[in-house]
């Protein structure tokens, strides 16, 4: 019983990022959702792999099912730069160029994981702390976790300001969205940097479910306050603005979710008459 109140902070952070995932594939057909989809499946399966490796007493079970959390996190490094392109329409000018690279430093990555039981440049002398509920995996971080993590941050902060360059063009409806996104980015970030830092903001070794959690609850409240994914900002920068006519766009549940300035302006005129 000890040990289930121990992880419900766990499982609730595993619950939102199902929550989100699920809510994000029913919007899947918008632009940027089918890759934020893989990005939340990646989020999913790191705070499913913690959970596995809290329940374990075994240290090769430990160190297993820490495996699974850098393959997350090499699928979340490999989600975030697509997505944000595809949600702000940034065009590329060699893309097939750029994401085949991308791949390079989190494949290698992966293959030295794979390897490390020869190499040992991942796991430095992990062994096991025994607590009063759970037992922690301990471990010191060899050179590749250190560069993964450099990569991984210069990745990150790359695409996060790409998006954020997004909010000076959209109505304040999308600069909401962009900022929440950017936000629900950053929180998870910070915490992975702290973690591999070795700096605690909680008793366990590793405080990223939490931060994770702190993120999904910013997209959660992105998702029903701002509706994020109903439309983004490159549909209304490419096509509204250009449009002269009164365009109004009406959700599957007939909200006015979107409008151009020919009818912001109109009924800015009927009002002062």
């Amino acid at each position: 019983m000890e040990k289930f109140l121990y992880l419900i902070p766990y499982l609730a952070s595993l619950g939102l990022s199902l929550g989100i995932l699920y809510y994000t594939w029913k919007h899947r057909y918008v632009r940027g959702a089918a890759v934020y989809m893989g990005y939340m499946m990646a989020q999913s399966l790191w705070s499913f792999g913690f959970i596995m490796e809290l329940v374990g007493s075994a240290l090769n079970w430990k160190i297993a099912w820490d495996a699974i959390h850098w393959v997350a996190a090499i699928w979340i490094i490999l989600c975030v730069p697509p997505f944000v392109v595809s949600y702000s329409g940034y065009q590329l000018k060699h893309p097939n160029l750029i994401w085949g690279l991308s791949f390079v430093i989190p494949g290698i990555f992966l293959l030295l994981l794979t390897m490390d039981g020869w190499l040992h440049v991942i796991y430095l002398a992990p062994r096991l702390i025994t607590g009063s509920i759970i037992s922690e995996l301990d471990y010191g971080f060899g050179w590749a976790v250190d560069a993964f993590a450099i990569y991984s941050f210069l990745v990150s902060i790359f695409s996060i300001g790409l998006l954020l360059r997004t909010i000076v063009k959209p109505h304040r409806l999308h600069r909401s969205q962009t900022i929440i996104i950017a936000a629900g980015f950053l929180v998870p970030l910070i915490g992975s940097m702290l973690a591999l830092a070795g700096v605690r903001i909680a008793p366990q070794r590793d405080s990223s479910p939490f931060t994770y959690a702190i993120g999904n609850l910013i997209i959660a409240f992105g998702l029903f306050r701002y509706r994020l994914f109903d439309i983004v900002p490159v549909a209304r920068e490419i096509v509204f603005e250009s449009i002269s006519d009164f365009v109004l766009v009406i959700d599957t549940q007939n909200r006015i979710v979107d409008a151009n300035s020919v009818p912001v302006n109109g009924f800015k005129y009927q009002k002062s008459n």
